[in-house]
């Protein structure tokens, strides 16, 4: 969802053919997602909390997935929310933990 309106709100016009759109998304104007993705962006504080507390609590195999949706979601938000949100300290400190224990010593 983020992904597919970031890719149409910044095509050019002129160039913006079907077959270069993501899949699905062909009835939606560069406006259209320009103001969606703006939706977006105001919503991508709430969704980045939610996202770090899922990203503590799953297995290990399924971090990979959260993180590539966090990743995602950290790119349109402003950068004093990727960067000063208190979920994203405690994923921090569960990072440098798991690293702290797989280093050689």
């Amino acid at each position: 969802m983020v992904d597919s309106n970031v890719s149409l709100a910044s095509e050019d016009s002129e160039s913006g053919e079907l077959s270069s759109r993501p899949p699905h998304t062909e009835h939606i104007s560069r406006s259209a997602a320009q103001e969606n993705l703006a939706f977006l962006k105001a919503q991508a504080d709430s969704w980045l909390a939610v996202l770090f507390n899922v990203f503590g609590t799953v297995e290990r195999d399924d971090r990979g997935k959260i993180g590539d949706v966090i990743r995602v979601w950290a790119g349109i938000a402003k950068p004093e929310v990727r960067f000063l949100r208190q979920p994203s300290l405690r994923v921090h400190s569960h990072l440098c933990s798991i690293f702290r224990k797989h280093l050689p010593k």
